[in-house]
C-alpha cells in the first residue's frame, strides 16, 4: 500500500499530466536541441532541500534541469518521471540517468545560492567605529 506522500505525489503528477505537462509539442522549433533555457524557474536550493524531505525527487530533477538544463535533458527527465509513474516505481536503469542528469546541475543551484547568500551578507556587515579606548 502506497504511503500518503506517495498518494499525493501521485496525484500531482496526474495534475501534471492532464495538464499536457508530458505530451509532445506539435509545433515544430526553430531552436536547436541543445539551445539552453537557462534562468527559467525561480527554483532555490530552500526549494530542493524542502522536496527532498518530502521524497520529491523527481520534480527536484525536473526543475533542475528546466533551471540549468537543455531540451533534450528536460525531454529525458520528463520521459523518466512518466515511466516512473506508469510502473509504479523507478528502474535502476532510469535512477541512474536520472541522478546523473540532475546532479551536475544540483551543483549549479548550490554555487547560486552560495553567491546570492555572500550578495545579501555584504551590505548587512556591520563596522565598529574605531573609538582610540583599545
Amino acid at each position: 500500500m502506497a504511503s500518503k506522500k506517495q498518494l499525493a505525489w501521485r496525484k500531482k503528477f496526474a495534475k501534471m499530466s492532464k495538464a499536457g505537462k508530458f505530451k509532445k509539442s506539435t509545433k515544430k522549433s526553430t531552436k536547436s536541441k541543445k539551445s539552453n533555457i537557462h534562468g527559467r524557474t525561480n527554483f532555490t536550493l530552500a526549494d530542493y532541500e524542502k522536496n527532498e524531505d518530502i521524497n520529491y525527487h523527481a520534480e527536484n530533477a525536473l526543475e533542475l534541469v528546466k533551471k540549468y538544463g537543455t531540451k533534450a535533458e528536460i525531454k529525458k527527465i520528463e520521459a523518466i518521471n512518466k515511466r516512473h509513474m506508469e510502473r509504479g516505481h523507478l528502474e535502476h536503469g532510469d535512477s541512474q540517468k536520472r541522478y546523473l542528469i540532475s546532479d551536475k546541475y544540483y551543483k549549479n543551484l548550490v554555487a547560486e545560492s552560495k553567491e546570492r547568500n555572500a550578495e545579501s551578507n555584504q551590505g548587512n556587515e556591520r563596522t565598529r567605529p574605531d573609538t582610540g579606548d583599545w
